[in-house]
């Protein structure tokens, strides 16, 4: 059992080198020769993609890495190798990592694309990775561009977020539960009576062009006109809040309200939602819910040179204290556009319509994409593997006994043929004994025998007038009653273990069908926990989901074709014994009879 196991393992290895998804680069250019592999990432920003019409100039990407866009063992085990290259493969990008698990194999890596063409899927990027020596390479500051003066990833499970820009606006206290599970890795959630975040004043935090705010927001409850994120200068306040389930903004001077947005616009509970905010001197203040512009006012003052107090969660009073779950805090000091506000949204959106993910590639030589065996083969889980390995006991079974039972009864009916032959030559019943030599496999060949023993037993050896003594009706009968004993015997014996083969055909299909659907309930599982739904995520699990059900039907397919050419041979063997007792009988009654 050890040796044949030693030997599956070896010929998946060979299949998976031989006929593996592994595609050797077609392109002549390699960025560096250090990087073993390397993934094109192309960017669809068609109406049947992320829909943006615009050219996006410098915005961050976030790629949600999993086992269906990345080997990761391929990778070190911090993902400090991975490094991203501009189409010219020359230009290396800014990209830092905000989440590596090479156990449950997902990644939060952010990217800086220069420039992504609106209404096309011509632009791609390159992901480089599989350099055991590759040190560093990463930069947070340089993902963001300078307009974003602040960037919370909030996956901090304690202490205060970090401001992941290179400005370095780290958040002075925080009070909310963090480490939660949210829309983009970790991030806060709010109780609504006390917890916020505040960010302390910083000359970088000037908003003199002009200041765009944007989060990904789930609330549970209606608001009591609580204030989701305050900014104040010396002179004006700046709020967005929610009243109920409306989201608004209002600027005042003083007390004077100087523009507000009508609260028209309705969050729906317990859903994620992207949220973003913009306002400017002479400009209008627009409310952005999941990309589409829903409310504007416009205003024409906008004193935020310089910034006194910022709070998220609260108002700057210590008051209106929000209650819900934030994630992915950006902040930029000038008015983004309206296809940069859909960029950011469908970059960091759970459902990746923005970026996707190529074939992998080798940096030697070149080639065909095989079979995707090795892909299969990498993402089956260890409840698979279980299943497998049940079915793979079964077919180990199943060929042994189709092999052997096949043989045997090629054998039996090769002696079987050659027996009936001589028996039918032969004038004396009793001369075919002692030639197991002959017709040792053959089952008429054991009715001879132990009819010819009956016989002996029955009317001895002894010869009076070169005859035996005559039989009796009723030996004839014991006669016949004996080498049917036999009979059942053989027939047992050609049946043994052909229910095994009835088991691999009706139970192979079934197992197969239930590590299947458990593997399916895991791709779903894992989906949930990465927050991303793609094609590219969904198909690498499902198809070594559906590797349980191909070994089933390769168990139950197999055995089927045996089982029916076995109980075709056994039938065709029963009958030659039931035929041959008739003549047996027949031909001693025949011999008494002389």
């Amino acid at each position: 059992m050890k040796n044949f196991f030693k030997m599956m393992i070896f010929v998946l290895m060979a299949a998976s080198f031989f006929l593996g998804d592994t595609s050797f680069a077609e392109e002549s250019n390699w960025w560096n020769e250090n990087w073993q592999y390397r993934k094109k990432i192309t960017f669809d920003t068609t109406q049947t993609g992320s829909d943006i019409k615009e050219n996006l100039v410098g915005i961050p990407v976030l790629l949600r890495l999993h086992s269906g866009n990345l080997d990761f063992t391929k990778a070190l085990e911090n993902g400090s190798d991975i490094r991203f290259v501009k189409a010219d493969d020359k230009t290396e990008l800014k990209h830092h990592i905000e989440y590596y698990d090479t156990i449950d194999e997902m990644a939060l890596v952010w990217v800086n694309v220069p420039m992504i063409s609106g209404a096309s899927k011509q632009d791609y990027i390159w992901m480089y990775y599989g350099n055991k020596n590759a040190m560093g390479g990463q930069d947070a500051g340089g993902t963001y561009d300078a307009n974003q003066v602040a960037v919370y990833h909030l996956g901090e499970a304690e202490g205060s977020p970090s401001d992941s820009t290179s400005y370095k606006n780290n958040v002075g206290s925080v009070m909310a539960t963090q480490g939660m599970s949210m829309v983009i890795g970790n991030g806060i959630s709010m109780n609504g009576a006390g917890d916020r975040i505040i960010i302390p004043s910083s000359p970088s935090l000037n908003f003199k062009d002009g200041i765009t705010f944007s989060t990904w927001i789930k609330i549970r409850t209606s608001q009591n006109d609580a204030c989701l994120f305050a900014v104040k200068s010396k002179d004006q306040t700046l709020d967005v809040r929610i009243n109920g389930t409306k989201i608004y903004t209002v600027l005042k001077e003083g007390e004077k309200v100087l523009g507000t947005t009508e609260q028209t616009v309705d969050i729906s509970l317990d859903a994620w939602h992207n949220l973003a905010v913009t306002a400017g001197a002479k400009q209008r203040m627009t409310v952005f819910l999941d990309s589409l512009k829903m409310t504007w006012t416009d205003i024409e003052s906008f004193k935020f040179e310089t910034v006194t107090d910022m709070v998220i969660g609260s108002d700057v009073n210590s008051g209106a204290y929000f209650s819900g779950d934030l994630d992915e805090i950006n902040i930029s000091n000038v008015i983004r556009s309206d296809a940069w506000i859909r960029g950011l949204d469908v970059a960091e959106g759970p459902e990746s319509l923005l970026a996707g993910f190529g074939d992998e590639e080798m940096s030697e030589g070149g080639g065909e994409k095989g079979l995707y065996l090795s892909t299969i083969i990498k993402n089956i889980t260890i409840d698979t593997i279980v299943i497998i390995a049940i079915l793979t006991v079964f077919a180990m079974i199943s060929w042994i006994i189709m092999i052997s039972k096949g043989y045997n009864i090629w054998l039996m009916e090769r002696d079987n043929k050659d027996f009936v032959e001589s028996f039918k030559k032969t004038q004396d019943l009793m001369g075919l004994e002692n030639k197991d030599d002959e017709f040792g496999s053959s089952p008429l060949y054991s009715l001879y025998l132990d009819g010819c023993r009956e016989v002996k037993a029955l009317v001895g050896d002894a010869v009076k007038n070169n005859r035996r003594s005559r039989m009796t009706r009723n030996a004839l009968e014991a006669v016949k009653i004996s080498i049917e004993r036999v009979y059942m015997k053989e027939t047992h014996k050609l049946n043994a273990w052909i229910v095994f083969l009835t088991m691999a055909i009706t139970g192979g299909p079934f197992l197969g069908l239930l590590g299947t659907v458990w593997g399916v309930m895991n791709v779903f599982a894992s989906l949930a926990e990465a927050g991303e739904a793609s094609i590219m995520a969904v198909a690498p699990g499902v198809s070594s989901a559906l590797a349980a059900t191909v070994c089933g039907l390769l168990v139950a397919i197999p055995a089927l074709f045996g089982y029916n050419y076995l109980t075709g041979g056994i039938k065709r063997i029963s009958g030659d014994m039931d035929l041959f007792i008739s003549e047996f009988i027949a031909k001693l009654e025949q011999e008494e009879e002389q």
